[in-house]
């Protein structure tokens, strides 16, 4: 089954083996104002796809949430598909 990120992504849910945990990766090296929420995607064959949700840091809340929403929403497709 193919899941589509917020990004445009694809990932094929059957490939997923693990999903991290959301963590501040803290000021972006592109940019002196953005700082990045990000979580893993790791797949079978040793890939690893990143989520990446910018923010500046006035909107830190709201990019917490948008994130965990979105992990959440991965999550339960995955156990959908795994039938759990």
């Amino acid at each position: 089954m193919l899941y589509k990120l917020p990004d445009g992504r694809e990932i094929d849910l059957t490939r997923v083996k693990s999903v991290s945990s959301i963590r501040d990766s803290g000021l972006e090296v592109n940019s002196i104002e953005k700082s990045a929420m990000t979580f893993s995607i790791r797949l079978a064959g040793s890939e690893t796809i990143e989520v990446k949700e910018l923010y500046h840091y006035a909107d830190w809340a709201e990019a917490t949430l948008k994130i965990k929403r979105m992990r959440q929403d991965l999550l339960n497709k995955l156990k959908d598909v795994r039938g759990e």
